[in-house]
């Protein structure tokens, strides 16, 4: 595989594919190994693997065209992926060369790295599953070398997982690290899997409860110099928001064009229950959706502008988390609408509307919005709020 080459017709061909089993998928409550299969023979897993380490080494330009076209096709394999390439992201940019290595080695073979953050969580924090991590690095059973016990209620898709990649508390109880830990690892067979019950939306994510015990040295932990906070606050949560939101992006704008162009249209059209009403909600779900894809594109230029990795402008943190907030329930408003125009025929089971639907009222759970919001609150609550970027942005184009 090269990373000179954007094989946009493999990758197309590919989410059609996964496209056309996405109900079978979430009727079976199951990410089947062909959807796995698909995502490894277009180079889809690679996608954030630099071209010298073998992968496709996408900008977060092309990372959000896929995932916005991944959502479109199927929410759960979107979400999956996201959290697949924000992982590999994070390996790439700061794992050690051993964790490096290793990390090629299970996305070449077509294995998923999957993230373990599942926590208990509190009313106010601003990274769920990171800052309140209550899981300790235990001294190991050689010198340097540490111990990880992990009971994880919620892993997605973990039956693919060649490793997985798990917050803990680090010795010092204020700094949390993050563990790379291969899916083989596990000392005296404690380690188990068992399936949760599916839920409601996303159930093709075939989430997983996970029992971990796993030994290693200090090669193994990822965050470098400022510790895995410091990395995730600069880039590793942003990835996930940034990828989430495309993907809803991309299920509601499929919502969309079936209503006015696919199968749902002659139905839409007829509907006039107060005047022309129908058409104007239509007009307004699509401002919506547009105002989503402005807030999009923005953090896109910013993540991408934080060449370092490292430095932390909590002001971007902001329209960060407010990015997922805003998209994952304003995309969800907008599919609601349309629903409530067509009637409904739109929840008809296996329907792609239906399943958008059902897919999307589930974002504002993915890292609960609630917590989100008193977090960034508390943030802007210490810092004025600044349009200054914005306007400069405006000067210089």
């Amino acid at each position: 595989m090269s990373g000179h080459e954007h094989p946009t017709a493999p990758l197309t061909e590919a989410i059609e594919r996964i496209g056309r089993r996405a109900a079978s998928a979430d009727a079976e409550a199951a990410f089947s190994e062909e959807t796995l299969a698909d995502l490894g023979a277009s180079g889809l897993l690679h996608a954030m693997v630099p071209p010298e380490a073998g992968g496709l080494g996408f900008t977060d330009g092309q990372f959000c065209a896929a995932a916005v076209s991944l959502g479109a096709a199927c929410l759960s394999t979107a979400y999956v992926w996201v959290m697949h390439c924000q992982q590999a992201d994070l390996v790439f940019r700061h794992g050690s060369p051993v964790v490096r290595k290793a990390a090629r080695k299970v996305i070449d073979d077509g294995q998923l790295l999957c993230s373990v953050t599942t926590e208990r969580q509190g009313a106010d924090t601003l990274y769920p599953g990171i800052a309140t991590a209550n899981t300790s690095l235990a001294a190991g059973r050689s010198p340097g070398s540490w111990l990880l016990q992990r009971d994880a209620p919620v892993v997605s898709a973990a039956r693919h997982a060649g490793a997985f990649l798990v917050t803990a508390a680090g010795a010092d109880s204020n700094t949390v690290t993050m563990a790379w830990v291969p899916a083989s690892a596990t000392l005296d067979g404690v380690a188990g899997m068992r399936k949760c019950s599916p839920l409601n939306g996303m159930r093709a994510t075939e989430n997983r409860s996970l029992v971990l015990e796993a030994e290693g040295d200090e090669d193994l932990l990822i965050g470098g110099a400022l510790g895995f906070s410091g990395v995730a606050k600069a880039r590793w949560s942003r990835l996930a928001h940034l990828g989430w939101a495309a993907s809803w992006v991309g299920a509601a704008a499929h919502v969309i064009e079936q209503a006015t162009g696919g199968p749902a249209r002659k139905r839409f059209a007829r509907r006039r229950a107060v005047g022309s009403m129908p058409r104007a909600s239509l007009a307004r779900a699509v401002w919506e959706l547009e105002s989503v894809t402005g807030a999009l594109l923005r953090h896109q230029q910013e993540l991408s502008g934080e060449t370092t990795g490292i430095r932390v402008n909590e002001h971007v943190t902001v329209r960060s988390n407010l990015l997922k907030v805003g998209a994952s329930e304003t995309c969800f408003r907008v599919v609601d609408s349309v629903v409530a125009d067509i009637g409904a025929p739109a929840l008809a089971p296996g329907s792609d509307i239906e399943r958008h639907w059902r897919d999307l009222r589930m974002t504002a759970l993915v890292t609960r919005n609630d917590a989100l919001l008193v977090g960034t609150g508390n943030l802007l609550s210490l810092r004025a709020y600044q349009m200054r970027t914005l306007v400069e942005d405006l000067w210089a184009s």
